[in-house]
């Protein structure tokens, strides 16, 4: 319907005073009479299709049928990896059925949309025309509703399912787009499939014809290369039996030749072996002289290697005696060094302490000199005698006092 669109949510509860009601019956009421003048100028759609025969039942039964092709499609190409996996290539009736199958879905495609565009417009018409009347239905019962009881639940239920219609039928379209995107994407992966099949037979046609060729050119180069060694067997045959026939008194005169030299080469030989056993002889007498030098050598060596291996010991324990006596030595020099050491520091405070004696007793003859303090003090004036004297004696009495403590 027309008011599908809707959706917010309204009130079933909800009723209007009198005034209100009035109101709203008045604008509905204008409302009909313009749904009804719109329904006297629109052109009635003449149906010419059956009822069981809609253009949606036609696309249901067309993209049923084009999943029934799609699941064949996916079988034919499981069937057609098994194969490749297994021998290597495609046998030709599974890639006769592919392409059957390929045309098929393209035309049942085709003809989907073509229904669909071909009842469009029809459909568009009389669904235009059921949704003004149903509309118009409505908003009568509407306004007798609110003459009736100020209230409009009717509308707001109509609504309410009119608006559940509508997402099912948006699913549905959803759906029904899906498939079509699946049939699409199908389409264009055979074809991409097809494509690459046919490049690779094409490949694999040039790759025959090339290896054709060169086997014609082998076979040619084999008959040339067979008839010119067949003749050249003949020729060597010939010329063989030639040189055979006419070459026979030359070879017996070098057989006597031979023999002779065979004759002189034995007395050589045998000459020659006289000597070498004289020689063999005399190197197995000098082979024997020389393994007894060799082993009185080795003897002597032997000895005097013994003889280097106890100095080696010895070196050793005296290396290890004086490794020793050197640490021994290491440590007193050590300790003594430490002393030396300590001696030093010792002198050196002592030096140290002398200096600061040295300085504090110059400071303090200084601050006496500077104060006029003891022996630096200034002397008095010498007062009468009677008083003078009689300080005197004390003073002399308190200092030999001083002098006997």
């Amino acid at each position: 319907m027309a008011f599908a669109g809707l959706t917010a949510p309204i009130s079933s509860t909800s009723s209007l005073d009198p005034t209100e009601a009035l109101y709203v019956s008045t604008i509905l009421e204008d409302a009909i009479d313009q749904l009804s003048i719109l329904g006297g100028v629109m052109p009635q759609g003449n149906g010419k299709r059956a009822v069981n025969q809609s253009p949606a039942d036609e696309l249901l039964q067309i993209l049923n049928g084009q999943k029934r092709l799609e699941s064949c499609f996916d079988d034919v190409m499981s069937r057609r990896s098994d194969q490749l996996s297994a021998i290597g290539h495609v046998q030709e009736p599974i890639r006769a059925e592919l392409k059957s199958l390929a045309l098929s879905l393209e035309r049942g495609t085709a003809v989907a949309l073509n229904i669909k565009d071909t009842a469009q417009i029809a459909d568009n018409m009389a669904k235009l025309q059921r949704d003004r009347g149903e509309l118009q239905s409505l908003l009568e019962m509407t306004m007798d509703e609110l003459d009736e009881t100020c209230s409009f639940t009717s509308l707001s239920s109509t609504v309410e399912s009119e608006r559940r219609k509508k997402e099912q039928d948006e699913r549905l379209e959803r759906r029904e787009k899906d498939s079509v995107t699946r049939v699409q994407d199908l389409h264009h992966e055979l074809r991409d499939i097809q494509a690459r099949t046919e490049s690779k037979l094409q490949k694999k046609n040039e790759e025959i014809a090339f290896l054709k060729d060169q086997l014609q050119e082998k076979k040619a180069k084999t008959h040339v290369a067979e008839t010119y060694l067949s003749k050249q067997t003949h020729l060597t045959v010939d010329i063989s039996t030639r040189k055979q026939t006419g070459n026979e008194e030359e070879l017996r005169r070098e057989l006597e030749a031979l023999q002779k030299r065979l004759q002189q080469e034995e007395q050589s030989h045998q000459e020659v072996k006289d000597r070498l056993t004289v020689l063999y002889d005399e190197s197995s007498g000098k082979l024997e002289e020389w393994s007894n030098k060799y082993d009185a050598d080795v003897m002597e060596k032997q000895e005097a290697l013994d003889s280097l291996q106890i100095q080696k010991e010895n070196d050793l324990l005296k290396l290890q005696a004086l490794t020793e006596k050197y640490q021994k030595y290491n440590e007193v020099v050590e300790e003594e060094k430490k002393r030396r050491e300590e001696l030093r520091k010792q002198e050196e405070q002592r030096v140290r302490e002398k200096l600061a004696v040295t300085k504090m007793q110059a400071w303090w003859r200084g601050a006496m000199v500077r104060h006029e303090l003891g022996p630096y003090s200034k002397k008095k004036k010498k007062k009468k005698k009677g008083k003078g004297s009689g300080k005197k004696k004390k003073g002399k009495g308190s200092a030999k006092k001083k002098k006997k403590k």
